[in-house]
């Protein structure tokens, strides 16, 4: 199986979208299109990247002759809202991620109460 038909895969069984990926990659959303529909191949920083976003092996990613294996623990796995949330925040400046978080906690601390 190629690259972009493993991408392909992952994408389907996980429920994300492309553009999902693509705002936590950084890149545009042609891009991860070309990856799938054209074949082209990403840099490999983006290919630890996708690991991370899918919870799998680079090696998974990069040649599909391993299994499927996680880099994180199950218990810190991240739902994709929570990774595409995490993709807006890394792209704020540092200021702005301040008063973001203290917005978000202050929000999580009602809702606990």
């Amino acid at each position: 199986m190629q690259f972009k038909e493993r991408l392909k895969r992952l994408i389907l069984e996980r429920g994300c979208t492309q553009l999902a990926l693509a705002n936590f990659l950084g890149v545009k959303p042609n891009t991860v299109s070309d990856w799938i529909n054209k074949g082209t191949s990403p840099k490999v920083e983006h290919i630890y990247r996708i690991a991370e976003f899918f919870n799998v092996s680079f090696d998974y990613i990069f040649t599909g002759e391993s299994e499927k294996v996680s880099v994180k623990s199950s218990s810190s796995e991240y739902s994709n809202d929570e990774l595409e949330l995490i993709s807006y925040f890394r792209k704020l400046p540092n200021r702005e991620k301040y008063m973001e978080l203290c917005r978000i906690q202050n929000i999580a601390e009602r809702y606990n109460t």
